[in-house]
């Protein structure tokens, strides 16, 4: 199992590697990866294989930039009826820690997540 630091440094990798590419290269590997997420998804979430299979979407080589156009925006409220089961995160990705809103904006919402997801929000907000 990679640990943290080494998925880190493969992050930092990735970026340095496509910092310069072209909007459409950069779109392709995007559109990679998210077949990645997407085809996990489907396996093991019965919520997500559900929501792509709506919009047209039963196996992730269906998967493109309209038919991603069209998947639905998650809502608080379809998040709380649908609570995402933790065990279908590889534990690969890390320790899994439980995370709840206050509920001040609407009803409080309960999520899971791992260091890999902290790494990249904390990178997504200096980086603005």
């Amino acid at each position: 199992m990679a640990s943290f630091e080494d998925i880190h440094i493969n992050i930092q990798r990735q970026m340095n590697e496509t910092q310069w590419m072209s909007s459409n290269g950069l779109r392709y590997l995007q559109m990679l990866q998210l077949r990645l997420i997407v085809e996990h998804a489907i396996k093991n979430l019965l919520f997500y294989a559900k929501r792509f299979e709506d919009i047209g979407i039963k196996t992730a080589k269906d998967l493109d930039e309209e038919s991603w156009d069209r998947l639905p925006v998650l809502t608080h409220k379809k998040i709380q009826e649908n609570m995402i089961n933790t065990e279908s995160i590889p534990s690969s990705h890390g320790r899994i820690i439980s995370v709840a809103s206050n509920g001040s904006m609407s009803t409080p919402i309960r999520i899971t997540k791992n260091r890999s997801f902290q790494f990249n929000m904390n990178s997504e907000f200096t980086t603005q």
